[in-house]
């Protein structure tokens, strides 16, 4: 069974989309990596209550987060400014999203479908938003990720030899633009994250 989930606001398509991308952006634990002047990287997690903060203030329109080809020089695909783009936190899994795709290219949706192509967070750490902790085993520490601010959503293709930073982000396209659709490959995503 799958955790109970915060439902994803309803749908306002201008037009119909090509695709519709549904995905999770950082369940579990991460590769390492650094933050301000550490020295050496560090494995982190996010809760997944993090973005809980830019969430709300997207709800209320005082913020918007984009979907982006990639995170540097990335050309945005979808916005919470025009509906395109959807959040929603679970409990468990994280951030969970939902985009309206149009005029992608052949290549990138043919990467989409295979597979080949995850999810990131352009996220930033409130200061005091983490600290380290101990591993259930008590082999080793992360860096826990408690609050900080979501500024994008950018998509990470294996085909520019990089995968996402939390490997078990999900990516993939809905197998129609219906609603059932849609909620069918969302409650898969967030299965095939918590494996």
């Amino acid at each position: 069974d799958l955790p109970p989930t915060m439902p994803i606001p309803a749908v306002r398509r201008r037009s119909r989309p090509d695709a519709v991308l549904v995905g999770v952006c950082h369940p579990g634990e991460g590769r390492p990596v650094r933050m301000g002047g550490e020295a050496d990287p560090v494995p982190e997690e996010i809760d997944p209550r993090a973005v809980a903060i830019t969430l709300a203030l997207v709800e209320r329109g005082a913020r918007h987060v984009d979907l982006l080809t990639r995170h540097r020089g990335g050309q945005r695909i979808a916005s919470t400014r025009d509906g395109s783009l959807r959040l929603v936190l679970d409990d468990v899994a994280g951030l969970v999203v939902d985009a309206d795709l149009r005029g992608l290219g052949a290549e990138l949706l043919a990467e989409l479908r295979a597979g080949k192509v995850g999810l990131s967070v352009g996220f930033v750490p409130e200061r005091g938003g983490h600290r380290m902790v101990w591993t259930p085993d008590y082999r080793r520490q992360i860096r826990r990720v408690y609050a900080g601010e979501l500024r994008h959503i950018a998509l990470v293709r294996s085909s520019e030899g990089r995968g996402p930073v939390y490997p078990r982000a999900v990516a993939r396209l809905a197998a129609g633009v219906d609603a059932a659709a849609v909620r069918v490959a969302r409650a898969a995503a967030i299965r095939d994250a918590l494996r």
